[in-house]
């Protein structure tokens, strides 16, 4: 088990180093979090929309999470 835990440590380092590597690069080029939100969500719209849906998609998982274990434990 241990042995899983140490993979998973590494896989989250890595991934870790990477993303300050990229947000470094983009840093020494220019870029900008309000221009990266624009092109990737469309604008504070676009990531209040986004938020939202995930909350409505958490929200309606947890609404039928009841009728779904139900199935699993009688069907």
């Amino acid at each position: 088990m241990s042995k899983a835990w140490r993979i998973v440590l590494f896989i989250v380092l890595g991934l870790l180093a990477a993303g300050v590597v990229l947000a470094g690069a983009g840093w020494l080029t220019g870029a900008s979090l309000v221009r990266i939100e624009e092109l990737v969500l469309g604008g504070k719209g676009g990531l209040q929309t986004w938020l939202q849906t995930g909350v409505d998609r958490v929200l309606a998982f947890l609404t039928g999470l009841p009728e779904r274990i139900m199935i699993l434990i009688f069907h």
